[in-house]
């Protein structure tokens, strides 16, 4: 009895095994096909192209030590890069991709923008994070703080969760060591700067067998590179998970407010379709200055005049104002396939009244737009 007993749980065993190998066949047959449907042809498997990359940047390295600043055209084509108001006035663009119809090209090029001269300057560094794109980077003192983001292919995605800071007086980036509760690599998602603090939240994590979005909140001491995660109360409301959404922190304020975004819903066993999110939370972060990390989302009520739905929006803070730029409506399939429409309006959200408003542009009084 006990050998027909140990056979028995061996052909479970693999005939568990054999459903699970087939079940990935089906599935990457499955992706071949709609590459081919879409015109694309077979590509490199991701993973080897970063241990290409790896191999590269170390013959940089060798090759070149030191930092080189030259003066440029403005940056070719590219969606999902970072764009960073630094203190001196100038803008610092990193990464981001671009896709021209038959594969994707991901950068980790890093340029400066001087906005008063209009003057485009590349910078080459002995050592770079890794192409990426969909990450976020943020201006804390005289750094470029770096997080996340993904080298992707047209159906494949790797996710980083590294950090990374460039030095805005040498030009020189350091990866950073960091411990305790770091966040799961993901893309996506959105950061702030809050006293001596990195706060993320949300974004998505992609592999083959499906996308996982994410309503968690980390927080990343600047002072001795620990990573916390955020507790809320069990059964507590919360925005659901989310990537794509407006963050938004006034200057000295404690309270944090999140708008809007995208995620895949499974509607049926096998097909997740898109949803776009127009809610509003607000957050109050002054607690984790004490030490404590268990916080509470506070709804909103969606006040004035909010941008019609969509994700993806630009946001920059001025003077308690979050100004709204943009953003994007997709419509997709459950597939490759998507129909978007793209906005160029300007919306503003007061932080303390709590209150939507639309902008207009208007001619100065000696012509031109204000």
């Amino acid at each position: 009895m006990g050998k027909k007993d140990k056979k028995g749980g061996k052909n479970a065993a693999e005939k568990a095994a054999k459903k699970e190998e087939k079940k990935n066949k089906q599935m990457e047959k499955a992706k071949k096909k709609k590459l081919k449907e879409n015109g694309i042809d077979e590509e490199e498997d991701v993973e080897e192209i970063l241990k290409q990359l790896d191999k590269q940047d170390a013959e940089k390295e060798a090759a070149r030590a030191t930092v080189t600043v030259t003066q440029c055209q403005q940056p070719s084509p590219r969606v999902y890069c970072s764009m960073t108001v630094i203190p001196s006035g100038e803008v610092v663009v990193f990464g981001g991709e671009y896709f021209d119809g038959q594969k994707v090209q991901v950068y980790n090029q890093l340029f400066r923008w001087n906005l008063e001269k209009d003057e485009w300057k590349r910078i080459e560094c002995p050592l770079s994070p890794k192409p990426r794109s969909s990450h976020q980077a943020v201006c804390y003192k005289d750094q470029l703080l770096v997080f996340g983001g993904e080298f992707a292919t047209v159906a494949q995605f790797h996710h980083f969760r590294d950090v990374w800071s460039l030095d805005l007086k040498t030009n020189r980036w350091t990866g950073l060591e960091c411990s305790g509760q770091i966040p799961i690599a993901r893309s996506g998602h959105r950061m702030v700067v809050w006293r001596n603090f990195l706060i993320v939240f949300g974004g998505f994590h992609d592999t083959v067998r499906e996308t996982k979005y994410f309503n968690d909140v980390h927080a990343l001491s600047l002072q001795s590179l620990k990573w916390q995660k955020i507790d809320f109360p069990a059964h507590a409301h919360a925005p659901a998970a989310r990537s794509a959404c407006l963050l938004m922190l006034a200057l000295g304020s404690d309270t944090l407010f999140v708008s809007g975004g995208y995620s895949k819903v499974k509607d049926t066993a096998r097909n997740a379709q898109g949803k776009t999110h127009t809610d509003c939370w607000a957050l109050n972060l002054k607690p984790l200055a004490t030490g404590q990390t268990r916080l509470q989302w506070e709804k909103q009520p969606q006040k004035g005049q909010p941008p019609s739905i969509r994700s993806g929006m630009s946001v920059v803070m001025h003077k308690g104002l979050g100004v709204v730029f943009g953003g994007v409506y997709d419509e997709d399939d459950g597939g490759l396939g998507m129909r978007s429409v793209f906005y160029n309006d300007l919306h503003a959200f007061d932080t303390e009244r709590r209150r939507w408003y639309c902008l207009q542009l208007r001619k100065k009084k000696g012509g031109g737009k204000g």
